[in-house]
């Protein structure tokens, strides 16, 4: 068996430096002298332990105000929609307690009713409402808001009906003028006007005059609004007198109508 001659080598050496170490005149300048020698290492470890820790600091404080953030962007979200849903009540109260203040100057009765859909083919201008005949809904009744005459009732299912408003090219109301109280037809364009046709020529109408239904043809009830007067023009016979009106009605914002079950209306 080869002896372990290094071992005790190194064992014989290191024995008297243990003895030389314990003195202590030369402990301390060999402790300084270590020092010295393993300063920048141990400044090194430390910046580094220190950096190793503040970024797990920070990654930790990102991380926890990533997931605060996720959190506040989902409230603010909820609150968003919940302020949504109330802006939108209290517009749908607005509209209504109007309707119902209109409605309550009705000599009688009118039913209440929500726009649920429009009729998809481009040229028509009708709406689908979603009370019908068991509500009593009549066929050719008057559909009303408190701006004015909007149209009359197409027809009539169980549960729903269709109105035809008054910007429908089928569209027919026997009106009047209420100053010169010149007497016509308006007619729906598809468009944004309406059309005020067969004035006599000496009738006297002029623009900004206000024109309202006639009553006449026992469909409409006298007196409601339907627009003002914004252009005159000659007939292409030259016969009559043709007059642009500006509906008092924003067809484009309807959600809620009234449907009249008599033509009396209060004085």
């Amino acid at each position: 068996m080869r002896p372990h001659r290094p071992y005790y080598f190194f064992a014989l050496l290191g024995l008297p430096l243990l003895f030389v170490l314990q003195s202590p005149a030369l402990r301390e300048p060999l402790r300084g002298y270590a020092l010295s020698v393993l300063k920048p290492a141990l400044l090194t470890f430390d910046s580094v332990r220190g950096f190793i820790t503040d970024s797990g600091d920070q990654l930790i404080y990102f991380w926890s105000t990533f997931r605060n953030q996720e959190k506040h962007q989902r409230r603010i979200a909820e609150l968003e929609s919940q302020l949504l849903n109330t802006q939108e009540m209290m517009k749908e109260n607005d509209r209504l307690k109007k309707l119902l203040d209109f409605k309550q100057s009705l000599r009688d009765k009118a039913m209440t009713a929500r726009i649920v859909g429009w009729d998809s083919t481009p040229w028509r201008k009708v709406i689908i409402l979603d009370k019908g005949k068991k509500s009593g809904i009549q066929k050719d009744s008057a559909v009303v808001v408190p701006e004015g005459l909007a149209g009359k009732i197409l027809d009539v299912g169980p549960e729903i009906s269709r109105a035809l408003l008054l910007t429908d090219p089928d569209s027919r109301v026997s009106v009047l003028t209420d100053k010169t109280r010149s007497q016509g037809m308006v007619t729906g364009l598809s468009g944004p006007l309406l059309s005020m046709r067969y004035l006599e020529l000496e009738s006297g109408v002029e623009v900004g005059e206000t024109v309202l239904s006639s009553g006449v043809g026992g469909l409409i009830p006298k007196g409601i609004r339907i627009g003002k007067i914004i252009a005159i023009s000659r007939s292409e016979d030259g016969l009559h007198l043709n007059a642009s009106v500006d509906p008092a009605v924003k067809f484009s914002k309807l959600e809620e109508v009234l449907c009249l079950e008599s033509f009396r209306l209060k004085s």
